[in-house]
This record gives C-alpha cells, structure tokens and sequence, in this order.
C-alpha cells in the first residue's frame, strides 16, 4: 500500500487542482480566462447547493425553462474568473457562447457528470414524492367519499352506479 505522505510527495494535492488558460474569439473578439480543471470536494457541495436553491421557486416548483441556463451560470462562475453581468439576459448570452464550450473542455468531465447526475437524482426524487403526495390525497379523497355515501344505505346503489368509474377514481378496478 502507498502511503499517504509518499503519495503527496509524489503528486502533491496543488498538482491536482490545475487551471487552464482558455481563449475564446466572439465576434473577431479574444476573451482569455483561467478554467479550474478539477475543484475541490467543498466547492462542489457549494455548486451543488447553489444549483438546488436556485431551480427551485418559493414554492417548491422546479424551473423547468431556467434549469440548463443556471447550471451553465453556476459552473461558469465556479470554474473561471469570469465575472458574468447581473442582467439576466446578458449572463443567458454568455452561458451559451463559445465561453461554455471552453469551459467543459477544459473541466474534469468526471466531476461535472458526477455533479449534474446528483442534482439530477435530488429533482427526480423530488418529483416522486409529488406525485406520491398526489397519488395518496387521490386515494384519501375516494375513501372519504364512499364511507360518506356508506351513511346513507338506501342510496348506496345508486350513488355507486353514478359516482364509481375507472376514469374517475383509480381504486376502482373495472
């Protein structure tokens, strides 16, 4: 087995975390900035965290037409020294310029994949639950519906014929 100091010796942890000089031409234009190829563990936790709280609107919905353009923004502003403008409509400009091509050929794809198939999995498993929630308010609904007309017996029959159908409530089984 290696040991820790020997691997340290041998590829000491700043070797690891490298920036790249990039160049990108816009319109006869040159843009050079640094691109981070690798960051650390807490940066990404950070990038993470940032992306969540931002696809998520005050009530929970998730921004489905902003989601691509704040990712690109969050990765931009964590890998380079770029300071993109706060205009919302500038910054959208610059995430889908030739500055986002440099920019992923240039950061460990490895960590973005990894990254990208978290947030991922946090908004499926979010979207579940919402259906779930759904799903059981539906059933809670039906039950409370049938043990209402259950009270009245004489009217049982026909309420059944006109309230219980397949396309209504999803207990029912045809």
């Amino acid at each position: 087995m290696i040991e820790t100091s020997k691997l340290m010796e041998v590829l000491p942890v700043d070797d690891v975390y490298t920036t790249e000089r990039a160049s990108v031409n816009i319109q006869g234009r040159t843009l050079e900035f640094e691109v981070a190829k690798l960051l650390p563990i807490s940066s990404v936790n950070d990038i993470y965290e940032d992306v969540l709280s931002m696809w998520y609107d005050s009530e929970g919905g998730f921004r489905f037409v902003m989601a691509e353009y704040l990712w690109r923004y969050v990765i931009i502003h964590a890998y380079t020294d770029i300071d993109l403008p706060e205009s919302l409509d500038d910054a959208y400009a610059y995430c889908y310029s030739e500055i986002w091509d440099a920019v992923i050929d240039i950061v460990s794809a490895d960590q973005l994949l990894d990254l990208r198939a978290a947030l991922d999995a946090v908004v499926e498993q979010r979207e579940y639950r919402q259906r779930s929630k759904q799903h059981i308010t539906e059933i809670m609904d039906d039950i409370n519906m049938i043990s209402q007309a259950m009270l009245n017996v004489d009217n049982l029959p026909e309420w059944l014929a006109d309230n219980l159908s397949e396309d209504k409530h999803p207990l029912i089984k045809g």
